[in-house]
């Protein structure tokens, strides 16, 4: 089953699949998984759990596998293969501040690091492949409570992209080797001189894949050729996005495919094929964090932190001709 994790020193997959549920559902192919929405369809949820490690009988645990280094990537499923990403530094272990509270403290990660992206049999939790996307110097700080690895993995039955944002974007297939990548410069996504790390995840829908790169100083959304790594278009997000952190949403309706973008003081649509604006919103928290979705035929929006929190919106129906901005 999928979850997030906070710490990448095991992931864990719980005895929750039934057999009703169709070879295609089980895919969790990005974020928060089809559409966005975190539900999986066509699975009973188990009543008890303990993923304890130190738990002297753990249950709904089918097995553990340990992974080094930090990152808040969530796992993504493919058919029989689980896909996750950390980033290891070199040396002891990295920093990570748990629980409540804390200040705008940057971590302490001048040295070498591995962006790294495993993959796992999901049956057996048999490790298949491991790949180093990229090594060197960070390029950006993070925050202490944050990774270099925030970002989580998409995949569409032959590619895997990964984004960990200044240190670059990668495709694979799924046996792990690299069909292209590219560097998109630096994304230091800053507050109060701190960097907080990047975590806007890729969004892949057919041979799009959408980015939102939201640094303060240049924030812009770009599409690129998912075959080739070709970009299509670039957008300029400035006056638009203080900052963002959010994973784009894509949804075709049957008169458009847009991409919605949560972000501060706007959130704003664009059209997928020629990013074009077609409607925005204004206020909202001004460090958006969640993802929009679409939900009983309308797209949600949630925000929070600030002088205009709580904000939830909900509207434009996705099959709706969309206003433009």
């Amino acid at each position: 089953m999928p979850f997030n994790s906070i710490r990448l020193y095991t992931l864990c997959l719980a005895l929750v699949l039934t057999v009703s549920a169709s070879e295609e559902s089980q895919n969790w192919p990005g974020f928060r998984g089809p559409g966005a929405t975190g539900i999986q369809e066509g699975y009973s949820l188990p009543t008890t759990w303990n993923a304890d490690p130190a738990a002297e009988n753990p249950q709904g645990v089918l097995w553990r596998a340990t992974i080094p280094g930090l990152g808040h990537s969530s796992p993504v499923v493919w058919g029989d293969r689980v896909f996750v990403c950390t980033a290891v530094p070199e040396g002891e272990a990295a920093a990570l501040m748990l629980g409540r509270g804390g200040q705008p403290t940057a971590a302490d990660d001048a040295r070498t690091h591995q962006w790294m992206i495993f993959c796992f049999d999901k049956k057996s939790g048999e490790k298949l492949w491991q790949r180093i996307a990229h090594q060197g110097m960070p390029r950006a700080t993070r925050h202490i409570k944050a990774t270099k690895a925030n970002t989580t993995l998409a995949v569409d039955g032959e590619n895997l992209v990964a984004f960990f944002g200044s240190e670059g974007l990668y495709c694979y297939d799924l046996d792990g080797n690299l069909k292209w990548s590219r560097d998109l410069g630096v994304i230091n996504i800053s507050k109060y001189s701190t960097g907080w790390g990047y975590a806007s995840s890729p969004s892949i829908h057919n041979n799009h894949i959408v980015l939102t790169c939201d640094d303060p100083s240049n924030p812009f959304l770009v599409a690129l050729s998912l075959s080739e790594g070709k970009e299509l278009w670039r957008v300029s997000r400035k006056e638009i996005c203080e900052r963002s952190w959010g994973t784009p949403l894509i949804h075709e309706g049957p008169e458009t495919t847009q991409v919605v973008v949560n972000g501060w003081p706007w959130v704003v649509s664009y059209d997928l094929f020629t990013g074009e604006g077609l409607w925005k919103i204004k206020d909202g928290g001004d460090n958006p964090v969640p993802s929009p979705f679409v939900a009983n035929n309308w797209i949600y929006v949630a925000s929070s932190h600030g002088a205009n929190l709580p904000y939830t919106w909900c509207g434009q129906k996705p099959g709706a001709k969309s206003p433009r901005a």
